[in-house]
């Protein structure tokens, strides 16, 4: 007879999730939200893969950083505050999905209502001004989808920031396929 899993005692159940999340367990974490909705709220301290230093994260914000589309969806929809402000910089999820260029994400996450010209708490960026500084080339050295994240902001109503801001979004340097957006844009 096979041994039955050891199960978390649901005080362990928020720890597990953002373990489930750092190891990017897409399938445990889903799981463990839907024995304990209230993971929806969660903060933690921890360290997420590609973050410099510990922070608190929530839980849709780690979501959102692991690029975790289907965990976001369940998160918002067992009523995670999309315009909360954790982590590193005190950025919202719409931010870190920009940074990382998720553009799917940040499709599913304007599409839910998050606010688009909201600005983090250290350095005063928009989700699209992470979505261009994440671009540059001495951020990554493989580059995701900004300009796909900065093009569904645009088209979200951060517009006017690329048109009045154009050339403080470049002086960040971006990637060749933002520059072309936020040109676009301008003109």
């Amino acid at each position: 007879m096979e041994a039955e899993p050891q199960r978390s005692e649901p005080s362990n159940l928020h720890d597990d999730f953002f373990r489930a999340v750092c190891s990017h367990d897409e399938d445990l974490a889903l799981d463990l939200l839907d024995r304990d909705p209230s993971i929806a709220g969660a903060v933690r301290e921890i360290e997420l893969p590609g973050h410099m230093r510990e922070k608190p994260f929530s839980s849709l914000i780690a979501a959102t950083d692991q690029d975790m589309e289907k965990l976001v969806a369940a998160l918002l929809k067992a009523g995670a505050d999309i315009g909360s402000q954790y982590g590193q910089h005190g950025g919202t999820a719409l931010h870190f999905a920009a940074w990382h260029g998720h553009s799917k994400v940040v499709r599913l996450l304007i599409e839910q209502g998050a606010p688009t010209e909201i600005r983090c708490k250290e350095w005063s960026g928009t989700p699209l001004g992470w979505a261009v500084h994440g671009s540059s080339l001495h951020a990554w050295t493989d580059v995701r989808d900004q300009a796909g994240a900065a093009r569904l902001l645009i088209e979200a109503g951060a517009g006017d920031e690329a048109r009045s801001n154009l050339d403080g979004l470049l002086c960040m340097e971006p990637h060749e396929d933002v520059i072309k957006v936020l040109r676009e844009v301008a003109q």
